[in-house]
């Protein structure tokens, strides 16, 4: 659904709404289920041998690093074992001349909190104290900047910067969600598997958590709901798991950070009933403490780095007592990576319907009666230039709306199945469509439970074809959507998303505005207050009619840099083959501005159109 204003000419920015033909409610409850991780074969933490190197290299991208105790030399820096504290030294993992990688131990802070502090042990403390004895004399001053911090109580892999290019490196990858970080956490409960013994063989149940954070009065962190008014100061945290093991009343989780809140695993996984092993905030008086610490341990971190570009990965063992809880030894666990895949409905904390249904009178209307010259001129022509359907294939048209793809996708001997949340606008394409030419089913369902209908919807690599348009800013997660698309799509079966360009048409943080060139002549510009930043915005889609007193039709639109569209993609196991970017084909009314408008709306893309490919064999990405 279109995540803007209606069109109406004279707008320059072309309407940044949905336009005509996609699908009703982007969304509803969460697809999947929980699930009692049975039928899998989770990760295996690799043991160490004696006699490897201590950093060892696998193949990949690049290289990947599994730190051992190393006896002697870096190591066993004793620089912290004269101050006051614990008697506690971080392991070194990994340096360089731009990068400092160590294993920081339960119990030790990341950073004093008091700034100039040189008394109370910290790893940033002992990092500065370890590349200042490492420092070449005469050489200047050697100085370190720290990256992101671990929990005191929790354990694992920390990167500091040893140059400010560096530092300033790093912390881009941290801000724009580049950095790889895993953590393995022993956490209270078990799951419950409700999937057939096919889907829990073919998948290990996984889910995201998705809900505001916001630090209490106490210092600690809380959950709140995306409705709560008061959500000046929550900040949005996103945490991905993956069950490797359960027993004795414990599960042991495999869980990857896509936000970097404080505390947010121990306060995310403690809201949906599942609070880390020994944690003492969060946990409650009694939750179990097999560890006799938090259970919660940072064992992957990945970046390029920041000279040589290069894709590097660490890897640390979470320990012993977390395997011994469990009454595992360390390789009944395979090494695998971390896939987001079926997202339990009870996993995701207050998710919000962002539903067309309510609107969908209107948003036909829209359609129907007054038609948009966005879709007819450019979103469903591109549309069908690249999925290119051919007579008697099947296409899964995702989000369909009313139909207006589909009557395009008819029109071409393809037969078409849509999906839409909003049984109003299924209504709506049956009547539309009622008498054309070929075979089309229309079903009210969640896109995002896609995994949970693949055998009503015709069985894995059933689809010829697949599109999502209009639609994917108003669905969240969109992950599901894209797992479930490639399960019903065969190998090299097309998969087209069109949507609003990410990067200029961002709701509520762009915009157009005039100002005068040095000779005096007006020039219109593009303005952008942000764009990396995941966020969600109501958006009044009829600003015009509400500004004169009428209803306004609000939805939910959740933006997206890029690049999370193109790692949910490739997590699902597309391939992107072609990127393409569409600019709105209307003209202003002649003025004194209208060449200007014009060009602009000539030069600044409205819509971004991607098509990907089903990969042949599917394994999803980490």
């Amino acid at each position: 659904m279109p995540a803007g204003r209606p069109p109406h000419r004279g707008n320059l920015g072309g309407g940044e709404s949905r336009g005509p033909g996609r699908g009703g409610p982007r969304s509803g409850s969460p697809g999947g289920n929980k699930s009692g991780g049975q039928g899998f074969s989770p990760p295996r933490p690799q043991s160490n041998s004696p006699s490897r190197p201590p950093y060892s290299a696998s193949p990949g991208n690049g290289p990947t690093f599994r730190a051992r105790p190393v006896a002697g030399g870096h190591a066993q820096d004793k620089s912290l074992s004269r101050r006051r504290g614990p008697h506690i030294n971080p392991e070194v993992v990994f340096e360089d001349a731009d990068v400092l990688v160590i294993a920081k131990p339960a119990g030790l802070l990341s950073a004093s909190p008091e700034p100039g502090d040189i008394e109370t042990p910290s790893a940033f403390l002992f990092a500065k104290q370890h590349v200042k004895s490492h420092a070449k004399r005469g050489r200047s001053r050697p100085r370190v900047w720290i990256i992101h911090r671990l929990d005191r109580e929790s354990s694992g892999l920390m990167v500091f910067a040893k140059s400010e290019p560096a530092f300033e490196h790093l912390k881009e990858e941290l801000r724009s969600r580049r950095m790889h970080r895993i953590y393995r956490a022993v956490v209270a409960g078990g799951f419950e598997d409700d999937r057939s013994a096919d889907e829990q063989a073919r998948s290990p149940f996984a889910g995201t958590i998705k809900s505001y954070v916001r630090e209490r009065y106490d210092k600690s962190m809380e959950c709140v709901s995306a409705d709560d008014v008061r959500l000046g100061d929550a900040k949005e945290a996103i945490t991905h798991f993956k069950l490797e093991h359960q027993a004795r009343g414990l599960s042991m989780l495999r869980v990857r950070l896509e936000s970097g809140r404080k505390h947010q695993i121990r306060v995310q996984l403690a809201s949906i009933g599942h609070p880390v092993a020994g944690d003492r905030v969060y946990g409650g008086e009694d939750h179990p403490d097999p560890c006799r610490r938090l259970a919660l341990h940072a064992c992957e971190l990945g970046f390029t780095h920041p000279k040589t570009g290069e894709s590097l990965r660490f890897q640390h063992e979470p320990p012993y007592s977390f395997f011994k809880a469990m009454g595992l030894r360390k390789d009944d666990l395979d090494e695998t990576e971390l896939g987001v895949t079926n997202q339990p409905a009870d996993a995701v904390d207050d998710q919000t319907d962002s539903s067309w249904d309510h609107v969908a009178d209107w948003y036909d209307s829209l359609l129907d009666q007054r038609g948009s010259d966005h879709h007819q001129r450019v979103i469903v022509p591109g549309s069908l230039r690249l999925l290119n359907p051919k007579a008697d294939q099947r296409v899964l048209d995702v989000a369909c709306g009313q139909g207006v793809l589909a009557a395009g996708l008819l029109h071409r001997g393809a037969s078409v199945v849509g999906l839409d949340l909003s049984p109003r606008l299924i209504d709506a394409a049956h009547k539309h469509l009622q008498g054309a030419p070929g075979q089309a089913e229309f079903i009210v369902m969640d896109a995002r439970e896609l995994g949970q209908h693949t055998e009503q919807l015709g069985g894995e690599g059933s689809f010829d074809s697949a599109s999502l348009v209009m639609a994917a800013m108003n669905i969240d997660p969109i992950e599901p959507v894209f797992t479930g698309v490639r399960t019903l799509l065969r190998a090299q079966g097309r998969f087209v998303l069109v949507m609003l360009h990410p990067a200029f048409r961002a709701p509520q943080q762009s915009g157009w505005h005039w100002e005068e060139d040095e000779s005096g002549s007006e020039k219109c510009v593009r303005t952008m207050s942000g764009y990396l930043s995941t966020f969600r915005s109501s958006i009044v889609m009829n600003p015009g009619q509400a500004a004169h007193g009428r209803r306004a039709v609000t939805t939910w639109t959740y933006h997206r840099p890029l690049q999370a569209y193109t790692a949910a993609l490739g997590s699902a196991g597309f391939a992107i083959e072609r990127i393409e970017e569409w600019t709105s084909q209307r003209a202003s009314e002649p003025g004194r501005r209208a060449a200007e408008e014009n060009r602009v709306r000539r030069e600044i893309p409205l819509f971004m159109a991607i098509r990907a490919v089903a990969m042949p064999t599917h394994s999803p990405a980490s």
